[in-house]
Parts: C-alpha cells; structure tokens; sequence
C-alpha cells in the first residue's frame, strides 16, 4: 500500500504554504510576547509536519493479525540477512505468536528494540532472535515468565508501507493475558485507525465484541477483515452470508438485521474478505493474480483512500483553522494596543492605578479553581474507592454464579476417568483457571463501565463549574480592558473571543467535544479524557480481575483425593473449589502475608501484589498520577494561561500609550505593518482551507 504520488504531493504543498503563513504569525506573536499563542502556532506548525499514520491490527488469538500483516508490510526495500529465503518480519504459526504489543515503523538500520516498563531500551534483539523467541509460550505461565520486563517490541523495518509514514501495531489476542489486553488499549488512544480481524470459521466472541466496541468509543476508525481460512470463498452458494451479517454487522457494528444484502453491502460497513496466506505469498511472490483473488488489494484501497482523503484532509484543517483563529487573536490584540497608544498618557496612568489591585483580585479568584479541581479529584478517586470496594465485596456472591454458568469440558463425558493421571489433572487445573479468569474479566468489565460513568458524570460537572467560574473571570477581564483609554471591546464580528477559546479548549480536556481541537498545544487528537476514560478502563479491568490470585491456586493432594472421590457433582465441586482458594488469596491482608513465615521477603510480595488490598492501592495511585500529571494538570494549565494573556495584554496596553510620542508614532507605523502581514498569512491560511476542502 503506497501513496499516490499526485496526493501526497498536493498535501505536501498545502502544508509548505501552511507552514510559511504560520512561521509568519509566529514571528508576529514573538514580537508581542503572547506565549499562549506562540506556543499554539507553534504546535500548529509541528503537527503539519506530521505524516505519521498509526494503523492497529487487533483480534482473537490466531486469527491471523501477524499475517495479514506479514501481506501489508511486503518485501523490505533492503536485504537483511536475518530475513532471506522470503521470511516475513512477524513471527508466525499454527499456534497464536503475538504476545506483546508491537510497533512497526520505517528505518533505514532494520533492527528489533525491547521497551520494559519503565520505558527503557533493553539489550538489543536482532530478526533472528526475534522471530525465533518472541512467541507465545508453550503455557500462560511460561509466556508470563519470558515476557513479564517486556512491554512492547519496536522493529523498524524499511518498506514502502512504512516509508510512506505508515507505523502499524500488532497486539495480543483481545482475549490474552488481562495485562497485555490492558497495554493494548493504552496504545488505542494513539493509532489513527485499527484493522479488526475476525476468523470466518470462528467469529468474534463476547469479550473481544465488548473490546471492539471499546476501541470505538475513543473515537478509533475501524475497518473490519473477515479472514477466510481454509480456502473459504465468500461468493459460493454455500457460505453463511446471513450469519455472517449477524454476527458483525448486527451484534458487533450495531447496524440493521439481515434482508436478504448481497456480499457487496458488507463493504458500506467497511468489512471485507481477506484471504491473508494467500495475500502474503503473492506479496512474496509478486503475483497480482494471487493478490487480487486474496481481497487484500479492496482493503488496501480503502485504507489508501482513508488516509488520504478522509484522514489528511482532517488533519491539515485541524492545524490550519488553529492557525486563522490565532491570527485573529492577534489582529485583537494589535487593535487594543493602537487604540491604547492614541489615547491620552494622563488617563493612562490613572486607569493602570485602577486596574492594577483590580488584576491582582482576578489572579486570586483565578487560583480559587485550583481548589476546585482538587475536590473534584477527590471526589474522582472517593469514587473508584467505593466502587472498588463494592465490586471486590461482590465477588463472593457473583463470582460462584457467573463461573458456574461455564462448561467444563475436561470434565464432560468420559473425560472423568482419566482423572488419576497427572497429565488430566493438569489439563483440569488449566482449564479452571482460564474459566476462572473470564468471569473475573466479565465482571471486571462490568465494574469497569460503571466506574467510567460515574467519572464521566464528575467530569460533566467540573466542567459547567469552571465553565461559569471562567465566564465570569472573562466578563471583568473585558470590563477591564474597556476601561483602556482608546480601547473598546469588539473590533469586528469575525473576531473569536479569548473566553470562547478557553472554553472550548476546557470542554476538549472535559467532556471530548470536538471545539476543543481549535485550541489548546497539548490536546492530542482525541482530547486527553478519552485517554483518561481508556486508562481507567484499563486499570479497572485489569485490577479487578484478580488475575494474580489465580496463578497461587494449586492442587494439594488432600484436595485432590476429596475433589475426585465420586464423579456426581464432580464438576460442581471443583468450581467451588477454585471460587474458594481465589477468594482465599484475593482477601489477603497485608499482616496475613508478613505472618507467613515460610515465605521468603520476595514471595510474600508477589503473593500480596495478588490481593484485593494491593490492587485497590495501585487503582487509585494510578488514576491520581494520571489526574495530576495529565488531565487536571492541563486544565490548570490552560486556566493559568488564560490569565497570563488577559493581564499581559491589559498591562503591555497601558505601557505602549505612556512611550514617547515618537516611539508611538513608530509603533503605531509596525503595528499596521503587522496587521497587513496577518492579514495575508489569514488569507493564505483559508485559500488552504478552500483548496484542501476541494481536493476531498
């Protein structure tokens, strides 16, 4: 998949014209030392630079996420000796391979890093090592044991996919290991689009549905591969079209009930058929005709045709509009500044006497919010305390019903009677714990939506506060500069107000409304509540599973020989039994686990970082770091901000009125320069506007 070469340098043009209006607008805004509008022109600036796309590639365990991504990524542009004979740089096999997140991105050195969880480079992997060792493992615990440092893989691998500034991610199956699931919905936030991919002889089950529509609720762009395994043919006689349908379209995509649609309707919900093994050997092969019987060139188009016309597009409007609208705020400021200088000195330096305890009274109410946004917080995290708490006291009555409702199949049919082998028992121990471990995740869901409905009302809230505290600290901000001598409030009808700016900005780190992309350096393309919400989801989830607890179950042998002794109830009682023995470990307290002497100082802390005392404590340590030093943090930010240019403005005002009469004249001169000049950079900005909205 490439760019066409007449896009890419369309855009590339709009942006070198962009960047040139900006430069000028930042030169502007340096000479008058507004830093709030430096610092936005000049995120607009970096940001249009910006080709990255981030394309995600998630599903169930072996559904074909690597390869199919094996067949997008194609040859590389050079030899690397790891990779001869046609090897592809995912790893692949009969059984499921991704088991940590990994990012693929263009570099002229192929290489393979590590990343622990500190974010730190580890020692360096090369292909070989990599597709030989990064696997899943033979057993859970295994793979947790190989993988526990290791966060996420980056390979940099040169091809014309990623040398078109594409990055893709595979993840983990959506039904992985709890952990990897929760470090595969941190990266969502930061991907652009995400490819989900389905097994057309085993669809999506509950659990990845509920992952799916999850990712969905960010915001993600989502295309939907159906990938057809044993020589499936979509167009026969024979295929489930119907179930098919339902299964995606209706239950995963929310849309209408099957009537009868034909196989082309599927792609108006962007959903299509790939055949991956055989869209990576004729990548590998060169052979078109392959490719084409494959599918995989449909879905490439579309991809192309997203980034391109839907997803460029948006993104050098985003930057340019922020761009027309601080050059309004500087054709603002530069009108108070000339009326201020036409004024007469004397009154000048009576209104800077006046106004001055006055700006001072404003910076003091404006700090009030910060005691708002601390009982805010505290409310936020009294929340998840007592959420927490009510789930993790539910456990012992939901759990026995919700793990009871689950199939043993170890034990169906004869299987009992291969009991009193080891090698059974084990498959019995592995299987109860995995049944184990998706109640816990249902019910972790569960807890997990309520917690993101109470923090989303909290945050509603916070924001119609601060909203009417900045209201009104923005009405005595202008009633202030009316009393400027030359000054009046309104120049022009086009002009956007300071406060509508600040609000906007506030309901894009609050409530994710869309006005907040206008403003603000630091907002992100999604706004930052919606990776607060993911990460409380995340941490939600992946606290409330317990999943910790269940690796300490084990089989005692008096347990055994009480658990086996008849085959009635057989099954009833090893559920109650692994119910009990979780329930045990989970309920530690932090004195329980000290007391146990034959435990060695390191086992008792891994067998404390198991109970429902430790995960409450990270819970709540984790969302306050992420309130203080993302979310709330730049919500003082941009109040702080927002002070800063009221009072600066207002003083820098008065101080150009007291210059001398031929320094005013001299300004009064530069200062209508600089309006012809953002006049213009204005103009060019919106013939870009224009030409872009064209070109979609």
């Amino acid at each position: 998949m490439e760019w066409s070469e007449e896009f890419k340098q369309a855009f590339d043009n709009f942006k070198a014209e962009a960047r040139t209006a900006l430069e000028q607008l930042i030169t502007i805004a340096e000479q008058l030392k507004l830093e709030r509008v430096i610092a936005d022109l000049n995120t607009a600036k970096l940001r249009l630079s910006e080709d990255a796309f981030v394309l995600m590639l998630m599903g169930i365990f072996n559904s074909g996420k690597s390869t199919l991504l094996n067949a997008l990524l194609g040859q590389p542009l050079v030899e690397i000796p790891d990779l001869t004979d046609g090897k592809a740089p995912m790893p692949m096999g009969k059984l499921p391979t991704t088991a940590v997140l990994t990012s693929i991105k263009y570099g002229t050195d192929p290489s393979v890093y590590a990343w622990n969880f500190e974010g730190k480079c580890m020692d360096d992997w090369n292909f070989h090592r990599y597709l030989k060792q990064a696997k899943v493992k033979e057993d859970e615990q295994a793979t947790r044991e190989f993988f526990r440092n290791i966060r996420q893989f980056e390979v940099h691998y040169p091809c014309l996919l990623t040398a078109s500034g594409v990055e893709c991610m595979d993840s983990p199956g959506t039904d992985d290991l709890p952990e990897r699931t929760a470090i595969t919905l941190e990266a969502i936030p930061h991907c652009d689009a995400a490819i989900a991919l389905f097994r057309s002889d085993f669809l999506a089950n509950e659990s990845s549905r509920k992952f799916f529509h999850d990712a969905q609720k960010t915001g993600l762009r989502m295309f939907w591969v159906v990938n057809l395994m044993h020589d499936d043919r979509p167009d026969s006689d024979d295929y489930p079209i119907a179930f098919l349908w339902s299964r995606i379209i209706e239950l995963t995509l929310g849309g209408p009930k099957y009537t009868g649609q034909s196989l082309e309707d599927f792609a108006r919900y962007d959903v299509y058929f790939v055949n991956a093994q055989k869209a990576l050997k004729g990548r590998f092969l060169n052979d078109q005709s392959l490719l084409q019987e494959s599918g995989i060139l449909l879905l490439e188009e579309r991809l192309r045709d997203f980034l391109l016309r839907e997803r460029m597009i948006v993104h050098i409007q985003r930057y340019v509009e922020l761009g027309v609208n601080r050059a309004d705020t500087l054709r603002q400021t530069i009108h108070t500044f000339k009326g201020a200088i036409s004024a007469d000195q004397q009154e000048l330096i009576k209104a800077r006497k006046e106004l001055e305890p006055k700006l001072a009274e404003l910076r003091r109410r404006a700090k009030s919010l910060d005691q708002l946004i601390d009982r805010y917080q505290e409310e936020i995290l009294n929340a998840v305390g007592i959420e927490f708490d009510a789930y993790a006291t539910s456990l012992a009555a939901k759990l026995p019903e919700v793990y009871g409702k689950k199939e043993m199949k170890t034990l169906k049919g004869l299987n009992p009677v291969w009991l009193p082998l080891p090698n059974h028992q084990e498959k019995v121990m592995n299987e109860g714990k995995q049944l184990l471990q998706e109640s816990l995740s249902e019910l972790g869901e569960e807890f997990s939506t309520r917690l993101q409905s109470r923090i989303t009302d909290i945050l509603e809230r916070m924001h119609e506060e601060i909203k009417d505290r900045i209201t009104e600290l923005s009405q005595e901000y202008s009633q202030l500069r009316a009393k400027i001598p030359g000054t009046s409030l309104q120049i022009s009808g086009e002009m956007v107000s300071t406060l509508d700016r600040v609000l906007s900005a506030l309901a894009g780190l609050l409530l994710l409304d869309p006005a907040g992309i206008m403003f603000g350096s630091s907002l992100g393309f999604r706004g930052l509540l919606s990776t607060l919400l993911v990460q409380v989801a995340v941490w939600a989830t992946a606290f409330a599973t317990g999943s910790l607890a269940v690796l300490y179950i084990a089989w005692p042998a008096v347990i055994l020989a009480a658990i086996f002794a008849a085959i009635l109830g057989l099954e009833d009682r090893v559920k109650k039994f692994f119910v009990r023995e979780f329930l045990k470990t989970y309920n530690l307290s932090r004195s329980d686990i000290n007391n146990r002497s034959n435990l060695k100082s390191e086992q008792q802390e891994e067998l404390y970082q198991a109970t429902r005392e430790y995960q409450r404590h990270r819970l709540l340590e984790n969302i306050e770091l992420e309130l203080n030093t993302k979310t709330f943090q730049e919500v003082r930010k941009q109040v702080n901000a927002y002070i800063d240019e009221e009072e600066g403005i207002i003083r820098q005002s008065i101080e150009e009125g007291l210059k001398d009469e031929a320094e005013k004249a001299r300004r009064l001169h530069e200062f209508s320069q600089l309006e012809a000049t953002i006049a213009s950079a204005k103009s060019d900005l919106k013939d870009v506007l224009v030409r872009v909205k064209q070109l979609g």
